[in-house]
């Protein structure tokens, strides 16, 4: 219950118990904070300062940052106050001006003005206007400062759609306040059909029915633990905060382009906002735009924090390229070479998709059986987003689909790597790293690299480099067939371990009875059951699209299959496991081999 979407309603009927302890009938409260420290920071460590979205964090102060600031260590993250002094700027260089007098006053306090110890200012949703202006007036008084926008034009009113606020004609502030939280729980139909209906309404000059739209969201929205009256009172606070920071500029575009670093951060998931790329392009002469994770909504919440998180930490990186106290963990790959800024490579290489950018390393990951049936890097979940070394996946493509042994495979894969990572800097480090067949197709191109004296690492992710396993036959059985395998790939990547278990199981003991002889399609309509929910983070919504998956995934299999086994009439039963020729002395070069809890060389 104080976890996550819990937490907010929890908060809120906290707020709601101590109001009636103290009421008040101005707009924002008197007698606030005017900035809320959510990270204290290591000592030299980046400021980052945070601007509320168009709510002005009515739930409580800074609470849009609060996830977030729990993964951006050592930095020192402060959320500005959408307090009385604030509600009473009346443009947005005025509010800009407000809340960089606190940045100032608490950067002084903390690390000074340092061009080594920079400043950023973040802004989230319509935030982004706001931090967009505060980083221009900072820059005109010579301070050394970067602007990170997170998923929002740094311009107001946004282009004309109906499926987000300001979009279209304005609804005043609490209708838009009941939209903006339909919107936040996922009712966007509800949302958009309510928006359209009632800009026709205004049209045609007739008034809008706000209680009758907050019955109808709280209806729609059936959110168990939320009473009604703590859903009305949030809506009316929301109100006057939507209201008052939509007329602070309508219309606004900033009269100059910001020349520092910039930051945005893009959800991948509302597509609705992804004209803010181009727009703020315009306006910031050095904008780097990154795809996120999420929606608008949760981008800075749960797991998509932990994403956004990462963006933001490669971001800073390379605006100090050395590294602060208190490096993290996820620092490690990148320590085993000297930092340094890293520019994307300037000739695309076909075959490789670029996943993040970090300093120091440069680590080129390969696929498991299913071939990333997802996407190229997509079974690294939030890996890359921790690293803070650049992080590239081979892509199991057409021409890699065509190679017709390991070794081909394997020539291609480190022919893409060298094309590319002889573009890098001087200084940087080579890694090459593996999941499931992955391993193998890692260790045996590392080896290549190391009788070429080129010097390189390998990480293991959780697998051995050889096929099929030779240290424990304990869950090794015969292969099922490459769409039912697929079936039970995706079942395990969606949580559904023991389904996957209890099928297999039954296929080696039961054989012809079991379902898993029934065919795979049967399989795949129970799997899907199992993990509906957790698959859909991956885009799968549907049974069609998890079937398409499995279908990709299987076609992948069994070719990745019939290059890792060698056909029993051309090899010895003794050497029918790849590699052939792994327990030969060779030591050209070191090759690190980071596995669980244990480093080999």
């Amino acid at each position: 219950m104080l976890q996550g979407e819990q937490a907010v309603v929890q908060a809120g009927i906290v707020h709601q118990f101590r109001q009636r302890l103290t009421p008040t009938s101005s707009p924002p409260r008197a007698g606030r904070s005017n900035t809320v420290v959510l990270r204290p920071g290591s000592a030299g460590a980046t400021r980052i300062y945070a601007v509320h979205g168009l709510d002005g964090d009515v739930m409580s102060d800074g609470s849009s940052y609060a996830t977030l600031a729990k993964y951006l260590d050592p930095c020192r993250v402060c959320a500005l106050v959408y307090e009385e002094e604030a509600y009473a700027c009346d443009t947005v260089p005025a509010l800009a001006a407000c809340y960089n007098q606190r940045v100032l006053e608490d950067a002084r306090r903390n690390g000074g003005l340092k061009e080594e110890n920079p400043i950023l200012v973040a802004g989230y949703s319509h935030g982004c206007v706001v931090a967009h202006q505060m980083a221009c007036q900072l820059e005109e008084a010579g301070i050394s400062v970067g602007v990170i926008l997170f998923d929002l034009e740094v311009t107001w009113p946004p282009p004309a759609t109906n499926s987000r606020v300001g979009g279209y004609s304005f609804l005043g502030g609490e209708a838009e306040a009941i939209l903006l939280i339909s919107r936040a729980f996922g009712k966007f139909e509800f949302a958009m059909k309510e928006a359209v209906e009632l800009n026709l309404a205004k049209e045609a000059s007739q008034s809008i029915d706000v209680d009758a739209l907050r019955q109808r969201a709280f209806e729609a929205l059936n959110q168990k633990g939320l009473p009604y009256e703590l859903f009305a009172h949030i809506v009316k606070r929301s109100g006057m905060n939507i209201e008052r920071l939509h007329y602070l500029g309508n219309p606004w575009e900033p009269p100059r382009a910001f020349a520092g670093p910039a930051l945005m951060v893009v959800a991948p998931d509302s597509p609705e906002f992804a004209s803010a790329r181009e727009i703020n392009a315009q306006y910031c002469k050095q904008m780097e735009a990154v795809t996120g994770k999420g929606s608008h909504y949760n981008m800075l919440q749960g797991e998509q924090a932990v994403v956004q998180a990462g963006i933001v930490h490669q971001f800073r990186q390379r605006l100090m390229p050395t590294s602060p106290n208190g490096a993290t963990a996820g620092q490690a790959l990148a320590d085993l070479a000297p930092r340094s800024a890293t520019e994307p490579p300037s000739v695309f290489v076909e075959g490789l998709c670029p996943l993040t950018r970090g300093v120091g390393a440069v680590l080129y990951y390969m696929h498991g059986l299913d071939g990333d049936a997802f996407g190229p890097g997509v079974t690294l979940g939030e890996v890359p987003y921790l690293l803070s070394c650049s992080v590239c996946a081979l892509e199991y493509d057409d021409e890699a689909f065509a190679c017709e042994t390991v070794d081909a495979l394997v020539k291609l894969y480190k022919a893409r790597i060298m094309k590319d990572f002889a573009q890098r800097p001087e200084g940087e480090h080579l890694v090459l790293a593996g999941r499931s067949c992955g391993a193998l197709l890692a260790c045996l191109a590392a080896l290549q690299l190391q009788e070429e004296n080129v010097s390189c690492s390998l990480v293991i992710l959780d697998s051995e480099v050889v096929w099929p396993s030779k240290l424990d036959t304990t869950f090794c059985y015969e292969w099922l067939g490459g769409e039912v395998e697929a079936t039970l790939w995706l079942a395990h990547l969606g949580g559904a371990t023991s389904f996957g278990q209890e099928q297999v199981l039954a296929a080696v003991t039961r054989g012809a009875a079991s379902p898993v002889a029934e065919g795979p399609a049967r399989l795949q309509t129970q799997a899907y059951g199992q993990c509906a929910s957790q698959l859909e983070a991956c885009g799968v919504r549907s049974l069609k699209d998890f079937r398409n998956i499995c279908t990709l995934a299987s076609s992948n299999a069994e070719r990745l299959r019939q290059l890792l086994v060698p056909s029993a009439a051309t090899l010895p039963a003794a050497d029918r496991s790849w590699p052939f020729w792994l327990q030969d002395d060779r030591s050209a070069a070191p090759v690190e081999i980071f596995a669980t809890g244990q480093v080999q060389k």
